[in-house]
């Protein structure tokens, strides 16, 4: 008869051991695998949020130095101009009120025609239409002339029209006497 030989009891050691090989292989491949899911993969997502940042980042420096070289090639050119064309610019719209400046113009323009300013009077309008820019405030001025003849009153009227500053004429009118002329205008000025 034949006996068998005792069967040799498999622990848990003995299957360790003797499959090493395989238990090392897939320990390390989970290893890696749960390292990549909690820390890795983590990683990743920040690493590609921070390169799309750097690529916005990159696109607004490109916009601003692009900006940034158009200004200077702005104040390159405003520096070349002539000191009159400047003048000429800065009075199309003065920078804030200047009420004296409007005085004297108006007494030069309203002389250089051959009338009489018997009276001026400006007044900043505090309430502004709803279709004017909002950067610009208007002044109200109202002009009494006397030794108004038809040819003056077309001269001043057409040198209103032309004046480098801006200005619409909103009222002309003739009072009791035929020699003299009210006139009431808007000018502008940035606030």
């Amino acid at each position: 008869m034949d006996k068998k030989a005792p069967r040799e009891k498999k622990t848990f050691k003995t299957l360790i051991v003797g499959k090493s090989t395989a238990v090392i292989f897939w320990g390390a491949l989970l290893i890696t695998a749960a390292a990549y899911l909690f820390w890795l993969s983590p990683l990743l997502d920040t690493y590609q949020q921070v390169q799309v940042q750097i690529i916005d980042l990159r696109s607004r420096l490109t916009q601003r130095q692009a900006e940034l070289k158009d200004l200077r090639d702005m104040e390159a050119t405003y520096n070349t101009l002539e000191t009159s064309k400047i003048d000429i610019m800065e009075s199309l719209i003065s920078p804030g009120v200047d009420l004296p400046r409007l005085y004297v113009r108006f007494d030069r323009l309203v002389t250089s025609m051959g009338l009489t300013m018997d009276s001026i009077n400006a007044q900043v309008l505090e309430k502004i239409p709803a279709d004017a820019p909002q950067d610009l405030g208007i002044v109200q001025i109202r002009l009494k002339l006397s030794q108004a003849d038809y040819g003056k009153i077309k001269r001043f009227l057409t040198a209103l029209e032309n004046s480098a500053e801006i200005m619409d004429v909103t009222r002309v009118s003739w009072p009791e006497k035929m020699d003299s002329l009210d006139v009431e205008l808007n000018t502008y000025y940035l606030k």
